[in-house]
C-alpha cells in the first residue's frame, strides 16, 4: 500500500479555448428543420426569430390564463413539436458524424486529408468527448446512414425517436444488408408502436422470423461471450455485472432472491435490510463463502493513502487506482484488515523519484513513479488506466531523449503510436504537465490529477452559471 508524504500540485486537465458559438448557423438549423417538418419553404433567419417569438407570447399568454386542461394541451403540443424538432436535429447530427466517419476512413478517397491526419480524436477534442466515444459515435453514425436510411428517415420526420433507431440498429447488427432491409421495412410498417419496449420486442420478433437459423447461432455465439465485468460507481460503490445466457443468469437470481425471501421472512425486527439488500448480501455470501452477512473481507488491492490517514490523525481521502478517490475511514479500516500490506514510497520533497538517466527502459522505481503519477493514459480524453499504458519518452530516446521522470509519461498504444507516427505534437515543459497540438493545430494542456482535492468553495462560479445567469 503505497502512503506518499507529499502533496502534489492541485492541477487539473485544461483547455483555454471556449466553444464556438455560432447563432446565424443555429437560425439556418431551425429554419431548415420548420421547411421540411411543415413543408413551409419560407422561413428565413427573420421568420425563425418571428416563429421563436411568437409562441413564446403564446406560451406566457397561455401560462397566465385558461384552465388546467388548456395548460396541459399547450406544454404537451409545444413538447411534441421540440419531440419532432430534436428527431430532426438527431438525424442531422448522425449524418454530420457519418461524414466525419468517411473523411477520417481508411479508405477515404473523397478529401485531399490522408487518413493519419485526422483521427477521431480531432472530432473528440473539439466536441469535449473521449476519444473512444467519438469513434465508437462515428462508425454507429455511418453503420445507420447505410443500413437503415428508412430508419433514419423516419426519425427525422419525427415519427419514431432515438432510442427506437437504436434498438433497430443493435437487433441488425449482425444481419447481413438485405435481411437489414427485411427486418428495418416490417419494423417500419407497424409504426413506432406504443412504448418503446413493445418497439423493441417487435424488432426481435422480426429478426427471429425472418432469420431463423441465425438467430440460433448467435445464441450460441452469444453464450461464448459470457463474462463479469466490475464498473465504478459514486460514493464508494460499485457494479458488478455478468453477461450470461439468459436461462442461466434468471436461474442464479431465481437462487439468490429465493435465498433473500427466505432470510427475510426469517430475520427478527432487529434487521432492519430490505429485500434488494438482502439479496446483495446473499450474493456476496455465495461468492466469497461467507458465513455470516456483512463480515469483513481481507483487502487484496492497491490503495494510495495519505500516512496522516493511515495514523488516524487526517481525514484526506484515499485513493483506489482504476476506481478513484474512497472516504478516509474506507481506506484506513482497509489499511488494518487482516492480510492488507503496506509499501513505503520514499520521495524527494517535490515527490519524484530518485533516477538513473542514461538507459534505454526506465528502471522499476522510474515505472512505479510514472504510474502512480499519471495514472491514465496523457492523451486528452483517454481514459485508459496505467497498467495497460505504454512508458513513453515525450522527447525520444533516439533523439537523445533522457530516460528521466521529467522525459516520461504514459500513452496507451494506440496514442503511443499516434504521436510518433501522425501529426499529433507533444511537450512536457514540467514533469507531469502534458502540452499537446493535434492535427488541426488545437491546443490541449493535461496536468497531473492531485492526490489530494481542496474543498469546493461555495462562491466559485461555475462556466454554467456564467453562460446561464440565474433568472
Amino acid at each position: 500500500m503505497h502512503t506518499p508524504s507529499h502533496t502534489p500540485p492541485q492541477t487539473s486537465e485544461t483547455n483555454t479555448e471556449q466553444p464556438k458559438r455560432h447563432p446565424k448557423l443555429l437560425l439556418n438549423v431551425l429554419a431548415a428543420a420548420h421547411a421540411e417538418l411543415t413543408g413551409d419553404t419560407r422561413p428565413t433567419f427573420t421568420t425563425a426569430q418571428e416563429i421563436a417569438i411568437t409562441q413564446t407570447e403564446e406560451a406566457n399568454q397561455i401560462s397566465g390564463s385558461g384552465s388546467a386542461a388548456e395548460q396541459f394541451r399547450h406544454h404537451l403540443d409545444n413538447y411534441q413539436s421540440k419531440a419532432m424538432l430534436l428527431g430532426w436535429i438527431q438525424a442531422e447530427m448522425i449524418e454530420d458524424l457519418a461524414a466525419l466517419a468517411r473523411i477520417c476512413s481508411p479508405d477515404n478517397t473523397t478529401t485531399t486529408a490522408a487518413p493519419s491526419e485526422l483521427a477521431p480524436e480531432d472530432v473528440a477534442i473539439e466536441i469535449s468527448v473521449s476519444p473512444i466515444t467519438a469513434a465508437r459515435d462515428m462508425s454507429h453514425a455511418r453503420t445507420i446512414t447505410n443500413r437503415l436510411p428508412h430508419a433514419l428517415h423516419e426519425l427525422r420526420k419525427g415519427r419514431i425517436d432515438l432510442p427506437r433507431l437504436h434498438t433497430l440498429a443493435r437487433a441488425t447488427r449482425p444481419l447481413d444488408d438485405d435481411l437489414v432491409a427485411a427486418v428495418e421495412k416490417h419494423v417500419l410498417h407497424g409504426g413506432p408502436r406504443r412504448t418503446r419496449e413493445a418497439f423493441t420486442d417487435a424488432t426481435r420478433r422480426a429478426v427471429h422470423t425472418l432469420d431463423p437459423d441465425g438467430s440460433t447461432a448467435r445464441t450460441q455465439a452469444r453464450k461464448a461471450e459470457r463474462r463479469v465485468r466490475i464498473l465504478t460507481s459514486e460514493d464508494n460503490a460499485s457494479r458488478l455485472t455478468a453477461f450470461l445466457p439468459a436461462d442461466e443468469a434468471h436461474a442464479c437470481y431465481q437462487r439468490i432472491d429465493q435465498l433473500a425471501r427466505r432470510i427475510s421472512t426469517q430475520n427478527t425486527t432487529a434487521d432492519n435490510r430490505t429485500t434488494d439488500q438482502i439479496r446483495a448480501d446473499v450474493l456476496v455470501d455465495l461468492l466469497t463463502g461467507r458465513t455470516q452477512h456483512a463480515q469483513p473481507l481481507s483487502c487484496d488491492i492497491q490503495v494510495i493513502v495519505p500516512i496522516t490517514t493511515l495514523l488516524g490523525t487526517s481525514t484526506a481521502p484515499g485513493e483506489i487506482p482504476g476506481i478513484g478517490s474512497i472516504p478516509a475511514a474506507i481506506a484506513h479500516d482497509m489499511a488494518h484488515r487482516p492480510g492488507s500490506t503496506w509499501r513505503r514510497i520514499l520521495t524527494d520533497p517535490r515527490g519524484h523519484l530518485l533516477e538513473v538517466a542514461n538507459r534505454r527502459h526506465p528502471t522499476p522505481a522510474q515505472t512505479r513513479h510514472i504510474r502512480t503519477r499519471d495514472r491514465t493514459c496523457r492523451h486528452p480524453g483517454c481514459t485508459r488506466q496505467a497498467i495497460h499504458c505504454d512508458i513513453d519518452h515525450t522527447i525520444p530516446h533516439t533523439d537523445h531523449g533522457p530516460t528521466v521522470t521529467r522525459n516520461l509519461g504514459l500513452l496507451c498504444r494506440r496514442h503511443h503510436r499516434m504521436r510518433h507516427q501522425g501529426k499529433w505534437k507533444i511537450h512536457q515543459p514540467e514533469p507531469g504537465i502534458f502540452h499537446w497540438t493535434t492535427a488541426l493545430g488545437h491546443t490541449v494542456t493535461i496536468n497531473p490529477d492531485p492526490y489530494h482535492h481542496p474543498n469546493p468553495s461555495p462562491n466559485t462560479n461555475r462556466p454554467d452559471d456564467r453562460d446561464n445567469p440565474p433568472s
